[in-house]
């Protein structure tokens, strides 16, 4: 066996009821918190003024910053922390789906260490510094697909460059986070279909990833066939909860293996598409997800026949033809839940190819490289005029 560690210092507080958990973790991390979410919906199904709730029981003051961006961009970080420095706050609470998470653990480390965020990613002059210290992070998610809760990473975008990286250090995980399943019942359809969506690209792009372990095929497994299982039901039946707490447990195990393993050149590509358009995160992936299965099947025969299995195939089916057929089963997976499958389905054609393809190499080279079949920069580009 490989030699591989675990190690996951988030707190993780999972199950239905469990935001009401606020009120005894928040007073551990200070007295005065920044809540970060994204707009007003949080307001208008009642969430947020529950969490204010718990954090007024919990004699905990709360600045409540609504104006973060879904992909949230370098000026909505860069505001958070003049906020937070200004308002003196202990500690940020992100609340929503990962664009609130993100940027809570970006503004917590920005605010900390000094700058801007545009210091801290790609070629900024602290990039490729070791960041040791950041202010306390609570993550609560209401959505079932980001995985953010659990990870190191934030995904911030460049308004200027249009690039879409991730970048992370390892104080930057959250000390505690809250999944409940309860604040996924009121989420639109189509934030359903997508965020769960993405809980099975997490896993799947973990499980053929170069750096995929035992921990993570594990938990890659369990939350493909949970997401395979699950993802139907509540998109049929917003107020099922059962489902809705099977696919919230299947995010949080698929944020476990991207963050332990992994993700390939879905995301390293899917980043950029949405950079470009700002469509949200799964749209991006859905673009490019059937011609990179179709491109790379043959890198492990035997694990994307595993893939397609789940996703249907025979167990009759010999691996090489149930492996052949991953990207049109997954096609068939995205086509039940009316997401997006090509790039002139956000907008995109062959004068956009270039612009993508450098941004893959340049913000997402990292992810790229991790893929079960190298690609090149010719292969990044035959793969999106496959795309289109």
């Amino acid at each position: 066996m490989q030699v591989f560690g675990i190690h996951i210092p988030t707190q993780v507080i999972i199950g239905r009821g469990s935001l009401e958990k606020l009120k005894e973790l928040a007073p551990l991390y200070g007295k005065r918190a920044l809540l970060l979410t994204t707009g007003e919906d949080l307001k208008k199904v009642g969430t947020l003024d529950r969490a204010l709730n718990y954090l007024n029981d919990a004699r905990v003051q709360v600045v409540v910053d609504n104006s973060i961006e879904p992909n949230p961009k370098t000026y909505n970080i860069d505001n958070s922390v003049k906020t937070m420095l200004r308002e003196g706050c202990d500690f940020v609470i992100g609340l929503g789906g990962g664009s609130s998470m993100d940027a809570a653990k970006a503004t917590a480390l920005v605010a900390k260490n000094g700058g801007s965020i545009s210091d801290y990613i790609l070629d900024g002059k602290k990039a490729k510094t070791s960041i040791k210290d950041t202010f306390p992070t609570i993550c609560v998610t209401t959505t079932a697909g980001t995985g953010s809760e659990v990870t190191n990473i934030a995904v911030i975008t460049d308004p200027v460059t249009k690039e879409k990286p991730g970048f992370g250090h390892y104080c930057m995980y959250p000390n505690v986070s809250i999944v409940d399943p309860d604040l996924t019942v009121t989420l639109p359809i189509g934030v359903t279909a997508g965020t769960g969506v993405d809980v099975f690209y997490h896993a799947m792009e973990s499980y053929l990833a170069t750096i995929a372990t035992p921990f993570t095929d594990m938990c890659a497994l369990e939350a493909m066939n949970l997401s395979k299982a699950n993802l139907h039901r509540v998109y049929k039946d917003a107020y099922d909860i059962e489902a809705r707490s099977k696919m919230a447990w299947a995010n949080t195990l698929a944020g476990l293996c991207i963050t332990s393993s992994s993700t390939v050149a879905i995301h390293a590509i899917g980043h950029c598409v949405s950079g470009i358009t700002d469509v949200s995160h799964a749209w991006g992936l859905c673009t490019v997800a059937k011609a990179y299965l179709d491109f790379s099947y043959d890198a492990d025969i035997e694990r994307y026949a595993t893939v397609s299995r789940i996703l249907g195939a025979p167990e009759h089916m010999s691996d090489k033809e149930a492996a052949k057929r991953c990207g049109e089963l997954f096609l068939n997976f995205l086509n039940d839940f009316n997401m997006p499958t090509c790039l002139s389905d956000v907008g995109l054609g062959e004068k956009d190819i270039d612009k993508i393809a450098a941004d893959t190499l340049h913000a997402m080279n990292l992810a790229l490289s991790m893929s079960l079949k190298k690609m090149t920069a010719s292969d990044v580009k035959l793969l999106l005029k496959k795309s289109l």
